[in-house]
């Protein structure tokens, strides 16, 4: 099959892979010129009729491909990062637990992870590897660039799970949350709000989506919009005391729970 490429789309993605940092930038460093002139805008050709999310997948995923960053298990992982890993990460792919069982003949330690994941669980190998390099990217004497790449692959890993995840995947807000905090630690305020606001949007009651859109508000100076999305997150989990100490923090008396809430939090 021929692959047609209109003038129009051409324009669209030179314009958008211009535009677009997460794209050109990772295209900047290892390509020569006339490479990433041609690089930059064909990556965003293929992503621009995809819905949003998707097409941050798409374009940030294919950007690292071109970068050269290696999407993949992360070297000599040991025990110890293993044991700040949730309790289902030694058993999904590549780990250690995880030896002998496959989709189709799961292991016995598997076989209750799959019943509360479903079929995601075979891609969430992935989002274990991204834990293990975000902590090794938050690590002492770790240097900026080193850091970056780490985040950046692990953020690639993230979206590898949410691009084969189940519509009802229990962990998508979890995920966003994680690709949103990589890029706040970048200095990408605006696509670390973008996540937030997607993994709220997917589970309107969990409160840590509502927090970090906070944060970010207040490190960029945004102070009000801070505080509207922590008084939105209380309207979904009343009496909460990370988002009610977030609203003090910023200088703002805790609002009165009402007799509903308060009976809420006591039966907790």
């Amino acid at each position: 099959m021929k692959f047609k490429v209109r003038a129009s789309s051409l324009a669209r993605g030179v314009a958008v892979g211009i535009a677009n940092p997460r794209c050109y930038d990772a295209l900047v460093g290892p390509l020569p010129l006339g490479l990433r002139l041609v690089a930059a805008p064909t990556v965003c050709i293929f992503a621009m009729n995809l819905p949003a999310i998707r097409r941050s997948m798409c374009v940030f995923g294919l950007c690292l491909v071109i970068a050269g960053s290696a999407v993949g298990k992360p070297e000599n992982i040991t025990p110890g990062e293993v044991a700040l890993l949730p309790e289902y990460c030694p058993y999904t792919q590549s780990f250690e637990l995880a030896r002998g069982g496959f989709r189709e003949g799961p292991s016995p330690g598997q076989v209750p992870w799959i019943a509360r994941m479903g079929d995601t669980f075979w891609a969430l190998h992935h989002y274990c590897w991204a834990l293990v390099n975000a902590n090794r990217a938050m690590r002492a004497g770790v240097s900026p660039r080193q850091r970056a790449h780490l985040l950046d692959v692990a953020i690639a890993d993230n979206y590898y799970v949410l691009q084969h995840a189940a519509r009802d995947f229990p962990l998508t807000p979890e995920i966003l949350l994680r690709i949103g905090q990589y890029h706040a630690i970048l200095g990408r305020a605006a696509l670390a709000i973008e996540h937030f606001e997607k993994s709220r949007q997917t589970k309107p009651d969990y409160w840590p989506a509502y927090l970090e859109i906070a944060r970010v508000n207040a490190r960029i100076g945004r102070r009000q919009a801070a505080i509207d999305v922590l008084r939105a997150g209380l309207s979904q989990v009343p009496g909460q005391p990370r988002l009610l100490g977030a609203l003090s923090d910023l200088g703002v008396k805790s609002p009165k729970p009402s007799s509903s809430a308060s009976a809420a939090q006591q039966a907790q």
